[in-house]
């Protein structure tokens, strides 16, 4: 009997984003003009945290609703963009249902947001770097 009673509370502790999106999304950081590729290594940056990775890898980050600063850097080169994320409505609309119940965990996970799939971080000698910074060469998620 104690069980048929806790499933209604238990699926009220995940919203729709952060089942099927999840608290955490992969990022993968790519370096162009990159002149150094094994000694490159990049920052990624949010509200969340902090995340290192070398250029052109993945990385494992916490979704944010705000922005995500990477810098990447090697003996020679450097670069940095500012990305954006992308917020989900479509998640908000299936958890105002739950009169909203199933947005808690949503928001507090910060599940309804997520960054691309793949950045470009366009790297330039670090004479000329401040030409560089900003230039944001970021694909669409498909």
């Amino acid at each position: 009997m104690p069980r048929i009673t806790l499933l209604p509370l238990l699926l009220t502790l995940s919203g729709c984003a952060l089942v099927f999106q999840g608290a955490n999304e992969h990022v993968t950081v790519n370096t162009l003009s990159n002149k150094d590729i094994n000694d490159t290594s990049c920052t990624l940056a949010n509200e969340e945290g902090r995340w290192d990775v070398k250029g052109n890898d993945l990385v494992v980050i916490h979704r944010d609703g705000n922005a995500m600063t990477i810098t990447c850097a090697n003996q020679r080169q450097s670069g940095s963009v500012v990305v954006e994320p992308l917020f989900h409505g479509e998640y908000l609309f299936f958890d105002l249902f739950s009169a909203c119940l199933l947005c808690i965990p949503d928001a507090a996970s910060n599940s309804f947001y997520d960054y691309p799939e793949q950045v470009n971080v366009i790297m330039c000698d670090s004479a000329a770097a401040d030409g560089c910074r900003g230039k944001l060469a970021a694909p669409k998620k498909n």
